[in-house]
C-alpha cells in the first residue's frame, strides 16, 4: 500500500492478468509499520478491494489525511528501493538521450531536408522462425511489465529558466512527469476494460497488447518550448518501462503533427550505441507559425516479417478434423473475412494457446468464421471468446455441424506480424473490438505546441517561387500538407456535383463541382462527410471504437500537398484540353481494383469537361497517339494473397509500356488497419520499394502516395476502414498525374510554369 503514497508503479491489486514475466518484490517491513498497515486494512474491512469500496479508498489516499499517513509509513522504507533505483535509472537514461539530441540539433543545419516517414532502404531484420509474437516472443530479452498506477499527477507550474542547473532540473521534471503519466494512462485503459467486464480481452489490442506481451509502456515527448523553431524539430517516444531495449525496429508507430502544416508517417527507430538502448523519433520541418497538435497511434509488431506467406500455410481440405484430440474449442466470427482458410490459420497462429483450427466456425451459420481448438481449458486462454464448449463430444457439435467444415490445420510457425491497432482487423474486429478509441494511442503529455517565430528558414517557405516538379528529380523527395484559408463563395462557387452517371462510390461524400477557371478551388473538402457511411454489416458497431481526430470534423478544408523543392501545376480545363490535343491523347484510364475505382471517380470529374483526341476522324495512326494509364496493381490484394517473393516475380513478368503508352502507377497507401491478413503499413512500404526497383526501369512512372496519404489514413478512409483513403490524397494524385503528362509538352520553359496559376 505504501506505493500509493507516491507517483510510481501501481499497486498489485490492479493487475489480475498475468504478464509474461513477473517481478519479485521484497515484503520485509519494520514491525511498527506492519502494525500500521494492518490497522488501515481493518478500517476498511474485508470489502477493501470490492468495486463499490475502491473509489472511496482512492479518494482517501488522495486526501490530505491519507497522504500524511502514507508519508509516515513510507519514510525510510527500503523495500521499494528497486523501484526508486529503476526510476533514477530511467530518468538518467532519457536525460542522456535528450542531451544528445539537443547537441545534435544545435550543430545541424537545415540545408538537407529529410522526413522520418520516408521508407528505409533496409528491411528490419525478421524474427527467428517459430517465435510466437502472441505469446511474448520479441527476439529480445526485456524486463517484465511494471505494475501500473491510477494515481493522477498534479500539474506543476513551469519555472523560469535562469541557469543551466534550473534547465536540467526542469528537464528531469518533464521526464518524471512523462514516466508517471504514461503508467497512469496504461492503467486507466486497463481499468476501462475491467469496468466493462472485458479484462480478459485487454491484451488483444493497443497498449494492453504491448504491455502484456512485450513489457512496453510508451511516452512521447515534444521539444521544449524554447527548442521549437523553424526548421527541423523532433517528437521522441520512449519505452519508460524498460530502460534498455534493442528491438524498437519491430514496432510501427503512426505519428502526425497537425497545424498550419501537416506532417505524418511512421516514427523511426533510433539506436544510440553510447547507452545501449533504442527509442523512436519523428522529425518534421516547420515553416509556418501557429498551433500544432501531435498524435501517435500503435499499429503493428514485426510488420515487415518476411515470413508473411499465405501460400505456405499448413492448410488441409476436408472434414477429417481430429475432434477427440482437441476437446476444448471456441467459435469466432470474422469481419469481412473473404479468405477464411488462410485467415483462420493466421488468426490461430497469433492466438495464445490455439493448437488447431477449422473453417467455418461451428457455432455460427456464416462462412466468415473459424473454430479454434485448445489443449487446455485454462480460463485465461478461453475467456476472451464469446462462445466456448468444454466437451466437444457431448455438446452441440452434431454430425451435421461437423459436415460444415471444409478446411482445417495447425497454426504455422513462420515469423508473424501482429496488428494491435483499433482499426479494422479480419478477425479481431469480430473477437475483441477496442473498448475506447484511445486504446491504441501513445501517451504524449501536453500534446500541443506553438511556433511563434514568423521568420522561417528561407528554403522552407511554402510561398517562395519553386521550379516545376520533375518526375525523376523530385517525386521521391519529401513534402507536407499546407493548409490554406477556405475561399469565399465569390472566389470559388459552392455548387454541388450530384452527377449520378459519374459517381457510384463517392455519391455520398458531398463533392463540389470543379471550377473551370480556377482549379485551385478543387482542393476544398467537407472532411466531416468522408468515410462516415457504412455499406457492410458490422461496420457501424466497429467504427464506434476507431479513433478520428479533430481533422475529421472540418467542414471547410482547403489545402494541398507541397514538395519542399518544387511545385505542382494545377491545370484549368482549357489547359488540359490543349495538352490532350497537342499530345494526341486518346484515353486516360485507371487500372487496378477498389482503390483504382475510387481514384477513377476523381479522374472522371476532371475529364468530364474535356474531349479526347479523335484519331479516327483525323486519320492519325495508332503509333502516333497516346494512351495514358494510372495503375495501382491491386497492391492490397498482392500483399494479401502473395509473399514478397511472389509479388516481385509478378512485377518482373509485367510487360513494359509500348511506345504509344504512358503508364503511371500510384504507390500503395499508408494503411492503419489490417482489413485482410498482411495488409499493413510496413508491408505497403515493402511492396512500394519493390515496385520502384522493378517497374521504373521498365518505363513505368511512379507517383508517390504513401507519405501523402498518411495524414488522412484515420480521417478520410471510406467506412473508416483505414485502407480506402479518399478526399485530399486522391485529388492530389490526379493533380500530379496531369502535371507530369502535360508540363513538358505545353510549356517547355520552366520559368513560365511558375506563372501558370497567376
Amino acid at each position: 500500500l505504501s506505493s500509493l503514497s507516491r507517483p510510481g508503479p501501481a499497486v498489485k491489486y490492479l493487475s489480475n492478468s498475468k504478464p509474461y514475466q513477473s517481478r519479485k518484490r521484497s515484503l520485509k517491513r519494520p514491525r511498527w509499520r506492519t502494525l500500521g498497515l494492518f490497522g488501515m486494512i481493518g478500517m476498511f474491512g474485508l470489502g477493501l478491494f470490492a468495486d463499490e469500496i475502491r473509489p472511496r479508498f482512492n479518494d482517501f489516499v488522495e486526501g490530505p489525511v491519507g497522504r500524511r499517513m502514507f508519508a509516515v509509513l513510507h519514510k525510510n522504507n527500503n523495500s521499494d528501493d528497486d523501484d526508486d533505483q529503476y526510476h533514477k535509472e530511467m530518468v538518467a537514461t532519457l536525460q542522456h538521450l535528450r542531451k544528445q539530441y539537443s547537441k545534435q540539433a544545435a550543430s545541424s543545419t537545415n540545408n538537407g531536408i529529410t522526413n522520418s516517414a520516408t521508407p528505409s532502404k533496409k528491411d528490419p531484420p525478421p524474427l527467428n522462425a517459430g517465435q510466437r509474437l502472441a505469446t511474448g516472443g520479441s527476439g529480445n530479452t526485456t524486463s517484465a511489465p511494471r505494475r501500473l498506477s491510477l494515481r493522477q499527477q498534479k500539474p506543476q507550474k513551469q519555472k523560469v529558466i535562469d541557469t543551466n542547473d534550473e534547465r536540467e532540473s526542469q528537464m528531469n521534471t518533464r521526464i518524471s512527469r512523462s514516466i508517471h503519466g504514461a503508467n497512469n494512462f496504461v492503467a486507466r485503459r486497463r481499468d476501462i476494460y475491467k469496468r466493462a467486464g472485458r479484462l480478459s480481452q485487454w491484451a488483444f489490442r493497443g497498449v494492453g497488447y504491448l504491455y502484456t506481451h512485450h513489457g512496453i509502456v510508451l511516452s512521447g515527448m515534444l521539444p521544449d518550448s524554447e527548442e521549437i523553431h523553424p526548421g527541423r524539430n523532433v517528437v521522441q517516444i520512449y519505452d519508460v518501462n524498460t530502460p534498455h531495449r534493442t528491438d524498437c525496429h519491430l514496432l510501427t508507430i503512426w505519428v502526425r503533427v497537425n497545424g498550419p502544416e501537416i506532417f505524418a508517417g511512421s516514427a523511426k527507430a533510433v539506436k544510440k550505441p553510447q547507452v545501449d538502448s533504442c527509442y523512436w523519433e519523428f522529425s518534421f520541418d516547420l515553416s509556418l507559425p501557429g498551433e500544432y497538435s501531435v498524435d501517435a497511434k500503435l499499429l503493428t509488431w514485426n510488420g515487415s516479417a518476411e515470413g508473411n506467406d499465405p501460400n505456405n500455410m499448413p492448410i488441409r481440405k476436408g472434414k477429417d478434423v481430429p475432434w477427440t484430440k482437441y476437446p476444448h474449442h471456441a467459435s469466432i466470427i470474422g469481419f469481412k473475412m473473404y479468405d477464411p482458410p488462410h485467415s483462420c490459420c493466421e488468426a490461430c497462429s497469433r492466438t495464445p494457446g490455439c493448437v488447431y483450427w477449422s473453417s467455418p466456425a461451428l457455432h455460427f451459420d456464416h462462412k466468415w468464421g473459424c473454430e479454434f481448438y485448445f489443449n487446455s481449458s485454462d480460463e485465461e486462454l478461453l475467456a476472451p471468446f464469446q462462445y466456448y464448449t468444454p466437451d466437444i463430444q457431448k455438446q452441440y457439435v452434431t454430425q451435421e455441424l461437423r459436415n460444415k467444415t471444409n478446411h482445417h490445420g495447425t497454426p504455422h510457425s513462420n515469423p508473424m506480424t501482429y496488428f494491435m491497432g483499433c482499426g479494422w482487423n479480419f478477425y479481431l474486429s469480430g473477437v475483441s473490438q477496442c473498448e475506447h478509441p484511445l486504446d491504441d494511442s501513445v501517451y504524449i503529455g501536453g500534446h500541443k505546441f506553438r511556433l511563434d517565430d514568423p521568420v522561417a528558414t528561407p528554403n522552407l517557405r511554402p510561398e517562395r517561387n519553386l521550379p516545376s516538379c520533375d518526375l525523376e528529380q523530385h517525386e521521391s523527395l519529401n513534402g507536407r500538407w499546407v493548409r490554406e484559408e477556405y475561399p469565399s463563395a465569390l472566389t470559388c462557387p459552392r455548387e454541388m456535383d450530384n452527377r449520378k452517371e459519374i459517381y457510384s462510390r463517392l455519391k455520398h461524400h458531398n463533392l463540389l463541382m470543379f471550377e473551370t477557371s480556377n482549379p485551385h478551388c478543387w482542393f476544398r473538402d467537407d472532411l466531416s462527410t468522408l468515410g462516415t457511411r457504412c455499406f457492410v454489416s458490422g461496420c457501424g458497431t466497429n467504427k464506434k471504437y476507431i479513433w478520428r481526430s479533430a481533422l475529421a470534423e472540418e467542414k471547410q478544408w482547403h489545402g494541398m500537398w507541397k514538395n519542399y523543392a518544387c511545385d505542382y501545376v494545377e491545370l484549368t480545363n482549357k489547359q488540359l484540353q490543349q495538352c490532350i490535343d497537342q499530345r494526341k491523347i486518346v484515353s486516360i484510364q485507371t487500372r487496378g481494383k477498389s482503390v483504382a475505382a475510387y481514384t477513377n471517380e476523381y479522374l472522371q470529374q476532371r475529364l468530364s469537361h474535356v474531349k479526347f483526341f479523335d484519331a479516327e476522324a483525323s486519320g492519325t495512326p495508332k503509333e502516333e497517339t497516346l494512351n495514358v494509364t494510372l495503375d495501382t496493381f491491386g497492391a492490397p490484394h498482392l500483399m494479401w494473397h502473395n509473399s514478397s517473393a511472389e509479388w516481385r516475380r509478378e512485377f518482373q513478368e509485367y510487360p513494359s509500356p509500348k511506345p504509344f503508352e504512358e503508364n503511371f502507377y500510384a504507390e500503395a497507401m499508408y494503411f492503419v488497419s489490417e482489413r485482410e491478413p498482411f495488409c499493413t503499413a510496413p508491408r505497403a512500404q515493402m511492396i512500394n520499394r519493390d515496385m520502384e526497383d522493378i517497374l521504373v526501369p521498365k518505363g513505368f512512372k511512379k507517383l508517390s502516395t504513401f507519405d501523402m496519404s498518411s495524414a488522412f489514413s484515420f480521417d478520410s478512409a471510406t467506412q473508416m476502414d483505414g485502407l480506402h483513403i479518399i478526399g485530399p490524397p486522391l485529388r492530389m494524385v490526379i493533380t500530379k498525374l496531369f502535371h507530369y503528362i502535360c508540363k513538358d509538352h505545353m510549356y517547355p520553359d520552366p520559368a513560365k510554369v511558375a506563372t501558370w496559376r497567376e
